[in-house]
């Protein structure tokens, strides 16, 4: 992880952010970076906010074409539409508090149900980089000092 450095955590980010995540993973390689070299904290924390945005786009994606039956084959449909009433009152903070929350919370439902339920793009965007940003800037940040 050291030789591909920031990049590395762009990719990290996509796939821990798609439909096969990596409990963990994404906060390990950003702690180890940091530490690594502490002057690029900040760098590695961007880095790893765009590559989980990118990954959280592209489940959004997925779902928004699969339609419903995707999210509830995933996780049945009785916990899929709890998914769907917590979106339908509080859609941003339904993203961004999950985006926020620490392994093993998992992330991917809620990125699917946004897709699903066709949740405008730009908020879900903002919503999904606002939380990562928050939970891996002070990841970083946390590591250095």
């Amino acid at each position: 992880m050291h030789r591909l450095d920031g990049p590395g955590l762009i990719l990290l980010g996509i796939v821990d952010n798609s439909a096969i995540p990596i409990p963990g993973g994404i906060d390990v390689f950003v702690i180890l970076l940091s530490a690594h070299r502490r002057e690029w904290w900040l760098y590695y924390a961007f880095m790893a906010v765009i590559g989980a945005v990118l990954g959280g786009y592209l489940t959004y994606r997925l779902a928004e074409q699969g339609g419903e039956e995707t999210l509830e084959k995933e996780i049945g449909k009785d916990r899929a539409q709890k998914v769907y009433n917590k979106f339908k009152k509080r859609g941003f903070a339904t993203v961004a508090v999950s985006a926020v929350l620490p392994p093993p919370f998992p992330m991917v439902p809620v990125l699917m149900a946004a897709g699903v339920l066709q949740y405008p793009r730009k908020t879900f965007l903002a919503a999904l980089g606002a939380g990562r940003a928050v939970r891996l800037l002070t990841t970083s940040l946390c590591c250095i000092h």
